[in-house]
């Protein structure tokens, strides 16, 4: 699976091994939130659909794509775990050079 989202997202073999990527790895190791259940996913992908049509970011750039909702899946998720853990400030890192996902969201 791995390796059909890298031909999907463009990844090639010399991005394996980031040794930035790495580092975060290890320092997140089991820090991660937990993926959406069935019924929150579905409302995502729904919620991600609607925004498409209207060109309302994240994701609606993605448009193309054979399922395009990824960006807004992650920032939904990313949106949640930081409201569930109180946390007030984040950064987000991406290996992306389009600033589509740069964003400012404040509470």
């Amino acid at each position: 699976m791995v390796e059909a989202l890298r031909g999907v997202h463009g990844l090639d073999d010399s991005q394996k091994a980031d040794p930035i990527i790495e580092r975060f790895q290890k320092m997140f190791n089991d820090r991660t939130g937990p993926a959406l259940n069935e019924d929150d996913f579905n409302a995502a992908v729904a919620e991600a659909q609607r925004r498409t049509a209207e060109k309302i970011p994240p994701g609606y750039a993605d448009a193309d794509k054979g399922e395009p909702y990824g960006d807004y899946l992650i920032w939904k998720q990313i949106l949640l775990e930081a409201e569930k853990r109180k946390i007030r400030h984040l950064v987000f890192i991406t290996r992306r050079r389009e600033g589509r996902l740069v964003s400012i969201h404040k509470r």
